[in-house]
């Protein structure tokens, strides 16, 4: 099986003269010996710019966007502005910086926000997710959105030297609440997430979303451009809070998805199934490489029809 698939496909794109490429990858961990057998799609036009939609190392997009030098110009897409950069150009327009609009889905997909209190294995789970997905249906396209300033990201969770990782994150985080106009930061911080992942899901089947430990109505931005809602918690009195944020203070409900009794202890017990997915799981914890519970993954895979 093949690490990495290109397959043109049809996009909306903002120019006449484009073609798009869909990278696809059969596991959440391509390594590079996958680019001694790429192969470009054979029916793509050389007399037409490209862009290259889909997730993928650094390396790769790199490697293909020098395969395709001699093209008339070269783009990325970038999810959050819902357009494609001009990366590459040989002609007088489009040039490198230039943005050209996208569309790849007529309707929103879903969100799932991911709520819990702090030292829950939010973060952990959200990944497991994302690892999860990506394995079971890599030709269905997803994201986790990290609406939080703490530095995390996918770097957090593979980098095998955990002190590096966490100095990465820490390196990275925002610390927003310390500035004098924290107040302002934080409110613009949401309102502009927000944005993105109106932009983001206008791009995916289905987003990930991670707005951190704490219910606050400030994160409402966020929120609110999500559908469904899924919360784990070490403290099952935590749980309420954050089913309030969602069920009460936005415009429009979220739908519950699931709640998780997080525990250290190495458990999975179904406790409900309807209306509301209810677990005891555990652990989720840095380092480690959680299994996501077969019904929590039948019920995430559920939301991509």
């Amino acid at each position: 099986m093949c690490e990495v698939t290109l397959q043109p496909i049809a996009l909306k794109l903002g120019r006449s003269d484009a073609q798009a490429i869909a990278i696809s990858l059969a596991t959440p961990h391509v390594t590079p010996a996958a680019l001694g057998t790429l192969t470009l799609p054979a029916d793509l036009d050389p007399t037409t710019g490209v862009v290259l939609y889909g997730r993928a190392p650094v390396w790769l997009y790199g490697h293909l966007i020098d395969r395709l030098a001699a093209f008339p110009w070269v783009a990325c897409c970038d999810l959050r502005c819902r357009a494609a950069i001009v990366v590459s150009s040989q002609v007088a327009d489009p040039v490198p910086g230039d943005r050209i609009t996208v569309t790849v889905r007529e309707t929103p997909g879903p969100a799932v926000l991911i709520g819990g209190p702090p030292n829950s294995g939010k973060s952990v789970l959200a990944n497991a997710l994302r690892l999860a997905l990506t394995e079971a249906v890599p030709q269905r396209s997803h994201y986790l959105f990290r609406a939080n300033w703490d530095g995390e990201g996918n770097h957090t969770f593979e980098t095998p030297d955990l002190t590096l990782a966490e100095q990465l994150r820490s390196h990275h985080n925002r610390r927003l609440h310390h500035q004098q106009d924290a107040p302002d930061l934080i409110q613009q911080f949401f309102v502009d997430r927000g944005q993105e992942l109106f932009n983001i899901r206008q791009m995916v089947d289905l987003t990930l979303v991670d707005v951190g430990g704490v219910p606050d109505i400030l994160k409402l931005p966020v929120i609110e451009q999500c559908t469904h809602y899924l919360i784990i918690s070490n403290d099952l009195q935590k749980v309420q809070p954050w089913r309030e944020l969602c069920d009460h203070f936005c415009t429009y409900p979220l739908e519950p998805l699931s709640v998780i009794h997080s525990v250290l202890a190495n458990h999975v017990s179904v406790i409900q199934e309807q209306p509301l997915l209810a677990l005891i799981a555990g652990p989720w914890q840095r380092g480690r490489h959680p299994e996501v519970p077969d019904v929590m993954r039948r019920r995430l895979l559920s939301l991509f029809d």
